[in-house]
């Protein structure tokens, strides 16, 4: 006679009172004549037999044997070696959020900064901007033997442009004051 126990569900008998389904729970053990069926593999083992390749070896905790207390030296250091490991990751993890939290406020002061700084500009440009008649004057004046006046493409420089007329001037300005503004040949 041979012991088989229900290592994994899906394995049917006949349907009881106490279990209509027929199903055997896991761990369940019944003695039989026969081999274990092939497709029973891997939700059942024949107990008593040598342990298949992979197989885990299963040791009692309360066991006080020398293997047993040797087992649990081993797990007490295993555990505690991990508990170390544990707190200098989670201390890691602290350090690394809070450096997180102060880049963020960080960033957002420096956002806040940045826009007021744009709201400043734009306000200067807004007071400060070269109307279309004070750029094309300037342009007029700009030499075509100056290559500061000028960019590689031929169009009027905007610093030159700027300078000439003592406010703010952008390129897309000078593109409506003189949308045919060309260094002369």
């Amino acid at each position: 006679m041979k012991t088989i126990r229900i290592t994994g569900s899906g394995i049917f008998g006949n349907p009881t009172e106490d279990n209509p389904t027929g199903e055997y729970p896991i761990g369940y053990e019944f003695e039989t004549a026969s081999d274990l069926p092939a497709g029973w593999a891997g939700r059942a083992v024949i107990v008593g037999e040598e342990p298949k390749q992979g197989s885990e070896f299963v040791v009692n905790d309360n066991d006080d044997s020398d293997v047993g207390k040797a087992r649990r030296e081993v797990i007490e250091k295993a555990e505690a070696e991990f508990k170390r490991i544990r707190s200098s990751y989670d201390a890691q993890v602290q350090a690394l959020e809070a450096r997180a939290n102060k880049a963020e406020a960080d960033l957002q002061l420096a956002n806040e900064q940045i826009e007021a700084l744009n709201l400043k500009l734009k306000a200067s440009e807004a007071n400060d901007a070269a109307t279309a008649e004070e750029i094309a004057s300037a342009i007029a004046l700009l030499d075509a033997k100056t290559d500061a006046h000028w960019t590689a493409a031929g169009l009027p420089a905007v610093d030159a442009v700027a300078e000439l007329t003592g406010k703010a001037v952008t390129r897309k300005a000078i593109e409506e004051a003189a949308p045919d503004a060309k260094r002369p040949a």
